[in-house]
């Protein structure tokens, strides 16, 4: 996913740069670790928006399911 991709809908607008190469560096990893079943089950991303209390990124997919993207690199 390219920089240009985040300013689609459901990509806050609001996240700093920080966030916006937290979620791409995580995003990147987070996909190709997953099988094809998995990917084709979470489809799209639905919205990616900065969580201040947690600390994180909640990324959540059109197929309901959502990650925390965390700025240690990992997701869960």
């Amino acid at each position: 996913m390219e920089k240009a991709e985040l300013n689609r809908p459901g990509i806050d607008a609001g996240l700093t740069p920080e966030q916006q190469d937290l979620f791409l560096n995580v995003y990147d990893r987070h996909i190709k670790a997953m099988g094809i079943e998995m990917k084709q089950r979470l489809g799209k991303i639905k919205n990616v928006k900065w969580n201040e209390q947690q600390d994180c990124l909640i990324v959540t997919y059109k197929s309901g399911d959502w990650w925390h993207y965390c700025k240690d690199g990992t997701w869960y």
